[in-house]
């Protein structure tokens, strides 16, 4: 299956019960809940094979075989091994060619660039002054190796008091004053298990008497015969790789001995070499740098800490030791999750890097391993306010050097693959180099975090949307006034896209949006977002002129670099761009006014506004009408009915008729004002004028005022 999304699987109840307390935090905070990522490397006798592939071409008996030439050491001060293709170079001085070297030089990047508080130990001019962004806990693991090192009183290359698979050895490099316990590097760097190709399930079995020109035969399971001797590639011979001269300072004395030896398949395959912290300020991180520092210790019965490439290939082994080492601790290390609070909140995923398949049991074995530790499986929390959490960790692999270059499908990459899938992350990566190897890590590690991004923009008018933030690995969203501030949660917003909504927000201002999950403890990093108020466009202008006059409308400033545009109906204007213009209607009818008004953040908002132009000759008698001063008269009745009528044909209505003619000295009644109203009500609307009436509706034997019928005289113009 594939992959369906970076999240922790959790049980209900233990997220909220182990989530509710954890604080607010920035991304680098020493609190902040960052997710824990173990890697597994692959230390089988293969990985000083060179990461370069070399194409030996095809053979009757084997078919097409494409493999890594033997570099005979890991490029560390200890095992320098062979610099087999020049045009390549050399790292720090060193031998730069095997795939462990390339993979220590791959790991110690992302503890640079991902790992939280990584080690300072001055190699190479690191800075840890500050967490990297996007930081991750880290925890270093490898197939499982019998340690030597220690002295040994025995006669040279007898088992005297060695541990299993080491012999007593005279080396002053390794013990000036006395024997120790070592493996002569003759004795390691025979490499049995050359990959193959030539379909990409191809495979081939031999026993060692069939293997010609004194080919060896593989100790695995898959009896693979290394026909061509790739691990005789030696100091002085012509490189297979442009030509130049193999060199291998030191090869026989330096590294005439290794102080570990692999332990045969058994149930036991993986070791932890570097835990997970338990406290932010635990020093685990030095732990793991250690064992790829390329530098190990050289006096007798010391802790020697150094990756070493020797041995078969546990995968399915080390699987299930990981998964015991993460809920019930291994080899003295404590279990990281069940000492871990918030691991209802936390990420736990396991990065396995490989250059070939299991070597000590099937794929599937393998592949059913990662299964296991997908889970989901439950951990006891006894520390802890919940009693237990359910957790799912994810198996992501990369392939190292995996195929040839050019070559997408092999039966390694088919092996890893099976793992990937089981392990629910799709498909393993392919890396051919340290620098694509850091890249797939990374890669990987990224995509564990969360993280928040915008398309569109992040600048906002009030009362609108702006642009889509996406968050992953979150459950919610929050904004803060103050970089690394408190974060105020935004209710509603939904997961994982958010069309960023200036109503969100307090008002006009600048702010951080986040993403994150378990009350914030795990944030994304912080997205700038401002918010700008929409300008006022309200128009003010005239709500009836007559024909021929000048009509001014504007609008309130809004600022420097604002823009107006103005569309006018009706009547002839001046002043388009500015907030202010003069128009004049040269006939009785309705002036529509519309109005956009854009700030220079782009916001803008629009209003619109109805002149109702009446006919420049309409007078009335006895205009003004002066309360207790002009005598009522017929005539003012009369005109009034004329004047709505002719408002009801701009309107484009049927003229009124009226209940009652009128005769002089008839009195205005009520009626007659309500009937008037009436019929010039719907006339008005329907030019976009909204009427307002003093004493409505008049009741029968109430006075008539001069406002009564002065605001249809108004209205009517």
């Amino acid at each position: 299956m594939g992959e369906t999304g970076y999240r922790i699987r959790v049980g209900a109840g233990a997220l909220l019960l182990l989530c509710a307390a954890t604080p607010a935090a920035a991304a680098t905070d020493p609190n902040a809940i960052r997710p824990r990522v173990l890697v597994v490397v692959d230390s089988s006798g293969s990985m000083h094979l060179s990461a370069r592939f070399f194409d030996f071409g095809d053979s009757i008996t084997f078919g097409r075989v494409v493999d890594g030439l033997a570099t005979h050491g890991d490029g560390s001060n200890e095992q320098t091994g062979c610099d087999i293709d020049a045009s390549n170079g050399l790292t720090f001085g060193r031998p730069n060619d095997s795939r462990l070297f390339q993979a220590k030089q791959a790991l110690q990047n992302l503890l640079r660039t991902r790992a939280f508080r990584y080690p300072s130990n001055g190699l190479f001019g690191e800075n840890n002054s500050d967490p990297p962004v996007g930081s991750i806990d880290f925890a270093l693991a490898s197939w499982r190796k019998t340690r030597g090192g220690m002295s040994c009183a025995g006669a040279e290359g007898s088992q005297s008091t060695c541990p299993a698979g080491l012999l007593c050895w005279d080396d002053d490099n390794l013990n000036a004053s006395s024997r120790v316990c070592a493996v002569r590097a003759s004795d390691v760097y025979v490499e049995c298990s050359p990959f193959t190709w030539d379909e990409p399930s191809s495979s081939f079995t031999c026993a060692a008497s069939s293997c010609p020109n004194g080919g060896i035969a593989s100790e695995s399971p898959r009896d693979q015969c290394n026909y061509y001797r790739v691990a005789d590639t030696g100091h002085g011979d012509l490189s297979p790789f442009g030509g130049s001269t193999v060199n291998c300072p030191n090869l026989a004395v330096d590294n005439q001995f290794m102080t570990y030896a692999p332990i045969t398949c058994a149930a036991g395959g993986g070791e932890v070499l570097g835990p997970f912290p338990l406290l932010p300020t635990d020093t685990s991180f030095q732990q793991s740098w250690e064992w790829i520092d390329h530098t190990q210790p050289r006096q007798a019965n010391s802790v020697l800490k150094e990756l070493r490439a020797i041995g078969n290939s546990p995968i399915a082994a080390a699987l299930r030791d990981m998964r015991t080492y993460l809920a019930t601790g291994l080899s003295g290390f404590q279990a990281p999750i069940a000492n871990d609070c918030s691991a209802g909140c936390r990420s736990y995923d396991v990065i396995l890097i490989s250059d070939g398949t299991d070597s000590c049991e099937s794929i599937q074995n393998a592949a059913a391993a990662a299964a296991q530790l997908l889970g989901p499986f439950t951990v006891a929390t006894p520390g802890c306010s919940s009693p237990s959490v359910q957790v799912s960790v994810r198996t992501h692999v990369v392939a190292f050097p995996g195929c040839a270059e050019g070559v997408s499908d092999c039966a390694v990459k088919n092996d890893l693959d099976q793992i990937a899938q089981s392990g629910g992350t799709g498909a393993a990566a392919i890396a051919r180099n340290d620098a694509e190897l850091q890249t797939a890590l990374i890669t990987i590690v990224d995509r564990l975090r969360t993280t928040a991004t915008v398309s569109g923009s992040t600048t906002v008018c009030s009362g609108s949307t702006g642009g889509v933030a996406t968050a992953t690995n979150a459950t919610a969203w929050g904004f803060r006034t103050v970089s690394g501030g408190t974060i105020t949660p935004i209710q509603g917003a939904s997961i994982p896209t958010y069309a960023i909504n200036a109503s969100d927000f307090p008002g006009s201002g600048s702010y951080f949006l986040v993403a994150g999950k378990c009350a914030f403890g795990s944030i994304s990093d912080e997205i700038p977002v401002t918010v700008v108020s929409t300008p006022d466009a309200t128009i003010s202008a005239p709500s009836q002129l007559p024909a021929m006059t000048d009509g001014a409308a504007s609008v309130p400033d809004a600022g420097g670099g604002a823009t107006y545009t103005w569309t006018v109906s009706g009547a002839a204007f001046t002043g388009q761009g500015t907030r202010a213009i003069a128009f004049n209607a040269s006939a009785p009818g309705v002036v529509t006014l519309d109005v956009t008004v854009q700030n220079p953040s782009g916001c803008s908002a629009t209003d619109n506004h109805i002149v109702n132009i009446i006919s420049a000759g309409t007078t009335f008698t006895d205009d003004p009408l002066v309360s207790g001063v002009t005598v009522v008269k017929s005539d003012h009745l009369v005109e009034l009915r004329v004047a709505v009528n002719a408002v009801r044909a701009r309107a484009e209505l049927a003229a009124a008729t009226w209940a009652e003619s009128i005769e002089a000295g008839i009195v205005i009644k009520a009626a007659h004002i309500n009937e008037l109203r009436a019929a010039l009500t719907p006339a008005l609307t329907a030019l976009g004028v909204t009427p307002s009436f003093t004493d409505a509706p008049l009741s029968s034997g109430i006075p008539i005022k001069a406002v009564h019928v002065q605001e249809i005289r108004e209205y009517a113009r």
